[in-house]
């Protein structure tokens, strides 16, 4: 037992030995560092506290065909008519009971939405709707014009004088203004519209049936005509 037992301590011995030797070599050689304080900080794309995230800006024009009041900023009256036909001009009297030299009026208002960024609106040429069928003869035969403001107070005499007030919107193919026929090429001045609802264009629509012979054998005929308000975001 006595040569177990120093055999035991001497190999105890040999080990602490090794291990105070090797904590030595390595105290010879490198440099003791203490553990470091870690904080981390964090940024996130976003408007505000309350409105996280990177996204993109809407663009959002509506109307009104508005009868006897115009609509003001702010109205709550605008709609979303994006698809052909569209809504309906509400002419002075009904637009199925023209003779030869009259000439009916329709407004409309255009405007952006609450959350809509400033853009522009140009009038197109008109289009035969399909929702029905146009007279050839008649379309062939009928004129137009179209005035634009963006005062109300103007834009409330649409039926009266508004038709010598106002800007005149399209042009024609040379430099036609009064009496566009609706096949006319046409290259409307854009107007514009501010973000927010922060302004409103009236316009006013004027079609004649003019006073000649060709006119005169066109009792009982229908058009459909159907105009574009294509709009463009600044």
């Amino acid at each position: 037992m006595r040569h177990l037992d120093r055999a035991l301590r001497t190999r105890r011995r040999r080990k602490v030995m090794a291990v105070l030797s090797a904590g030595t070599a390595v105290g010879l050689t490198t440099v003791v560092t203490l553990a470091a304080w870690n904080d981390n900080e964090w940024v996130f794309g976003g408007a505000g506290p309350d409105e996280p995230g990177v996204g993109t800006s809407t663009f959002e024009v509506v109307q009104d065909a508005w009868d006897n009041t115009p609509p003001t900023v702010g109205s709550d009256t605008f709609g979303n008519f994006e698809d052909p036909p569209g809504n309906m001009l509400l002419f002075t009297v009904t637009p199925l009971a023209m003779t030869p030299g009259d000439t009916i009026y329709a407004p409309v208002a255009l405007t952006t939405t609450d959350e809509s960024i400033a853009g522009t609106v140009q009038l197109q040429k008109p289009v035969r709707s399909a929702d029905a069928a146009s007279d050839a003869g008649l379309w062939a035969n009928l004129t137009y014009s179209v005035r634009v403001t963006g005062d109300a107070g103007e834009a409330a005499n649409c039926r009266t004088a508004f038709t010598s007030s106002g800007t005149l919107v399209p042009d024609g193919p040379t430099s036609k203004v009064e009496g566009l026929r609706f096949d006319d090429d046409i290259e409307a001045t854009p107007q514009s519209l501010a973000a927010a609802r922060g302004n409103v264009q009236y316009y006013c629509f004027a079609i004649t049936l003019p006073d000649n012979e060709t006119t005169q054998g066109l009792q009982g005929r229908t058009v459909y005509p159907a105009w574009q308000f294509a709009a463009v975001s600044e």
